[in-house]
């Protein structure tokens, strides 16, 4: 049956068939990685890269698949005694939890590039301390401290630069990290020890903290953008969000029943909801268009997993509670060309051949050009952004010409998923040109600073 409403605006409870639905949303779902007398949960998603957790009824793997390509599911852990679990990804880097096993840990952070194969030590366990719930995005890897039973903090590692001032240390507890940017969100107990938390932001760059939203859990952050789950006037779960820029805040849904674990990438937003009163069902919002959506549902429990921008990876059990599966289900939209105006070769030339940028480290790098234009021509700064597999994109770039601001970050959102080609109208003065004594040169300048990216800049002329 239909499950369709404005996001903010559902009322009422869903009837839903005994076997698995969904509603208003186009899509296609297939399950991945399933074998027998395994148990598959905890997806996460990056691009075309999913991770989840692989029980095979002794012990716990990290297993890889790389759906685009249609290669078979790959374990990033294999051979080992001890257990791997509690994983996320970014642009192929793969973050998890070790625990047990010959080394007897009580739990390390280890982080995987899964293209060259190379294991990094975040965090190292030890009798006294171990570490958790690691989310990664970017540089920036954050995970829980543990120190002996009862003290939680929340720590973050620069995956180029190495460990960094932990974000909080004190007696309260603080748990379920996630970071975009410069952005770590997180629950803090500190108001209400024993009861629901509160939901704090960290800037990494000024080292500062700041309040989003008071009894509040299960926070989220894409960009600018903040989802967690916050009561209402009656006690009961919303999902909300906030926005870091102007530091306001709204509900997203309004039906009554339990919900957790929000995900968010770009202007779709996803969680776990429990309105049926009987199991829980996957749902989805639309912030570009205020619409909320049954995204799967029926007999047995669906779990979120991830979100990262058409696609999303999640878990469900049967009716009877068998053993769990990872599922990916695939948004469909109207075919539209996805390469702008300005990027387009079918509508644009190149004016010079493109000049690419290589980011393999922290550290800023720069390049820039000049370009004649011709009276009554349109121009573009184009931005190629990645490689063609989807793979060293990047959400933080700076581009100029004469000067001038033409593209920001803030036009390579979302920033979980940033998008392929980014262009720019360019207004051209000649009076503007930078370069003396002429009136028909001027000068690009592009500074990319986010590691392990790569861009191809070209000044592009319409047809």
């Amino acid at each position: 049956m239909k499950s369709m409403r404005t996001c903010a605006l559902a009322l009422g409870l869903v009837t839903l068939l005994s076997t698995s639905v969904r509603a208003d949303v186009p899509g296609s779902t297939q399950q991945l990685g399933a074998q027998p007398g395994m148990t598959q949960e905890a997806p996460a998603i990056s691009g075309s890269g999913v991770v989840w957790t692989n029980f095979d009824g002794v012990q716990f793997d990290i297993y890889y698949q790389d759906v685009a390509s249609g290669a078979a599911p790959q374990n990033l852990t294999p051979g080992s005694p001890d257990n791997e679990f509690l994983e996320d990804i970014d642009r192929g880097f793969v973050v998890f939890t070790h625990t047990g096993g010959m080394t007897n840990s009580p739990g390390d952070v280890k982080l995987l590039d899964t293209s060259t194969g190379k294991l990094t030590n975040v965090a190292n366990g030890s009798a006294d301390v171990h570490f958790a719930h690691p989310a990664i995005s970017g540089n920036y890897i954050v995970f829980e401290r543990i120190t002996g039973t009862s003290k939680f903090d929340i720590d973050i590692y620069d995956r180029t630069a190495g460990g960094l001032p932990s974000v909080t240390d004190d007696d309260a507890m603080q748990l379920h990290p996630r970071v975009s940017g410069d952005n770590v969100v997180y629950e803090d107990y500190a108001r209400n020890p024993s009861g629901t938390p509160d939901v704090y932001g960290f800037s990494v760059m000024a080292q500062s903290r700041f309040l989003i939203a008071q009894n509040a859990k299960w926070p989220d952050v894409d960009g600018d953008n903040v989802v967690y789950i916050a009561s209402d006037a009656t006690g009961g779960d919303q999902l909300f969000l906030y926005d870091l820029v102007s530091g306001t805040s709204r509900a997203l849904t309004s039906a009554r029943g339990p919900k957790a674990t929000p995900r968010i990438s770009g202007t779709r937003v996803i969680w776990t909801d429990g309105r049926n009163g009987v199991d829980n069902d996957l749902y989805t919002c639309d912030l570009a268009t205020g619409v909320e959506s049954l995204l799967v549902g029926g007999a047995g429990n669906q779990a979120t997993g991830d979100i990262s921008g058409n696609r999303v990876v999640y878990s469900s059990t049967d009716a009877n509670g068998g053993s769990s599966g990872v599922f990916l289900f695939t948004f469909i939209a109207t075919p539209v060309n996805d390469i702008p105006v300005g990027c387009d070769p079918s509508k644009t030339d190149l004016v010079k051949a493109p000049t690419q940028l290589v980011q393999n480290a922290r550290r800023p790098v720069y390049a820039s050009g000049q370009f004649e234009n011709a009276a009554g021509k349109t121009y573009y700064l184009c931005v190629e952004n990645g490689l063609a597999n989807g793979t060293r994109r990047s959400a933080s770039v700076l581009a100029a010409v004469d000067g001038g601001v033409v593209l920001s970050p803030a036009d390579f959102k979302p920033e979980k998923s940033p998008p392929r080609f980014v262009t720019a109208k360019l207004t051209l003065d000649p009076r503007s040109s930078r370069v003396p004594k002429s009136n028909v040169l001027h000068q690009w300048d592009v500074a990319l600073f986010q590691a392990d990216t790569t861009i191809s800049i070209s000044i592009r002329v319409a047809k």
